[in-house]
C-alpha cells in the first residue's frame, strides 16, 4: 500500500497579531498630524505614528490563532449592539510615564472620554468571560499615541513643547464603531488591516419609540 501524502498544516496553526481599536476619520488624522509637526520642531528622537495609523487601542491581543477570529468577532458584535454611540472630544497633550519624562506622547480625551473608557473596560471583561484573553492588569486609560521615544535626545525640548501645546484641541470624535484589526510588522513600521468593524447602537434618546405592548 502506497504511503499517503503528508497532510498540510492546519489553518488553525496560523497566528496573526490582533487588537481591537477605535479608528480616526481623515479630518482628525489631519488635525493630529498638524500637532505632530509642531512637536517635531523640538527635534526629539521619537518614532512618530503615521497619521493613517493613528487609533485608540481598546485591547491588544498579540499573536492569536486565526481560528479564534470568529469568536472574537462575535464578542465584538454583541458588545457593539448594546453600546450607544457617543461624542468624544480629543483635547490636551501628555506623556507617559509623566510629562517631565515623556517616553510616549499622547492626546487625551475630555468630554465623552468616559464613554470610550467604558467601552474599553467592557471589551476587556467580555473577552475574559469568553476565555479569549486575560483581564488587563491596569485599568484602561483612553489615549491617542502620537509618538514613542527612541532615545533621550531632545527630551528637554519636547517637555517644553508639551507645556506649550498642552491644551490643544484636536477635535470631536464621533464614537460610532470599533474594529478588530491585524498588524503586520515591517521595516517601515506596522501595516494595519481591518478584519471587521462593529457599529454601535443609537443613543437611548434617539433609538425611536418603544413598540406598543401586545
Amino acid at each position: 500500500m502506497a504511503d499517503e501524502p503528508a497532510a498540510a498544516p492546519a489553518a488553525e496553526d496560523e497566528v496573526r497579531r490582533l487588537f481591537f481599536a477605535v479608528l480616526l476619520p481623515r479630518p482628525l488624522q489631519a488635525a493630529a498630524e498638524v500637532v505632530q509637526r509642531a512637536l517635531k520642531r523640538a527635534n526629539a528622537d521619537l518614532k512618530w505614528v503615521e497619521p493613517e495609523n493613528l487609533h485608540f487601542t481598546l485591547k491588544f491581543l498579540g499573536d492569536t490563532p486565526v481560528s479564534a477570529i470568529p469568536r472574537l468577532s462575535e464578542v465584538g458584535r454583541q458588545l457593539a449592539a448594546r453600546t450607544p454611540r457617543a461624542r468624544v472630544m480629543l483635547r490636551g497633550l501628555g506623556g507617559f510615564p509623566h510629562n517631565q519624562w515623556p517616553q510616549v506622547v499622547w492626546v487625551g480625551c475630555e468630554n465623552g472620554g468616559l464613554a470610550l473608557a467604558k467601552l474599553g473596560h467592557s471589551l476587556d471583561t467580555a473577552l475574559n468571560e469568553a476565555d479569549l484573553a486575560p483581564l488587563d492588569k491596569r485599568p484602561f486609560e483612553p489615549h491617542l499615541t502620537l509618538g514613542r521615544a527612541r532615545s533621550n535626545r531632545g527630551l528637554k525640548g519636547l517637555v517644553l513643547s508639551l507645556a506649550q501645546y498642552g491644551t490643544v484641541d484636536i477635535g470631536p470624535l464621533i464614537l460610532s464603531n470599533f474594529a478588530l484589526m491585524s498588524s503586520q510588522l515591517g521595516p517601515q513600521g506596522p501595516t494595519y488591516t481591518v478584519i471587521e468593524e462593529f457599529p454601535l447602537c443609537p443613543p437611548a434618546d434617539k433609538a425611536g419609540p418603544a413598540a406598543p405592548p401586545g
